[in-house]
């Protein structure tokens, strides 16, 4: 079987990130995927009311941005993953987050969409997610160590 997909890691200084597309082709739809680990240090019990705030924050402010600047559809898909029952002072957790995107234009090449990702998001979608973070009393780092 060949496989259709393309995913590429991206350097960022808070997260393992990927870029990737289910047809490298023809990429209409873009994901990223990231990950790190967070553990509460301003937060209070229980932590679950931060999580979702963080992710409502981050998916009001992603979309805001991605729509002001028109390069992608009107559908975008942000999914935050945390075991929010068993974060505990002290102790990491992992997150991971994923975000779909649907391209607007036509920009080709699945490397040209990686590098216009890199040139126009990159360090916008991680500091906003990153600042989000750390407003609701988490610190982030980007391993386990």
């Amino acid at each position: 079987m060949k496989t259709i997909n393309s995913e590429v890691k991206i350097d960022s200084s808070l997260f393992t990130l990927k870029i990737g597309t289910t047809d490298k082709k023809n990429p209409k739809v873009v994901y990223i995927d990231g990950g790190a680990y967070i553990s509460p240090s301003d937060a209070t019990e229980p932590f679950s009311n931060f999580i979702e705030n963080i992710k409502l924050e981050v998916k009001t402010d992603l979309a805001k941005m991605i729509r002001s600047k028109k390069d992608f559809g009107d559908n975008i898909m942000f999914i935050l993953d945390i075991a929010d029952a068993r974060i505990e002072r002290n102790k990491k957790s992992h997150l991971s987050f994923q975000i779909y995107l649907r391209l607007s234009n036509e920009i080709g090449s699945f490397s040209n969409v990686v590098d216009f990702y890199k040139k126009n998001y990159n360090n916008e979608i991680t500091t906003l997610l990153a600042n989000k973070i750390s407003k609701n009393g988490f610190v982030l780092t980007k391993t386990k160590r």
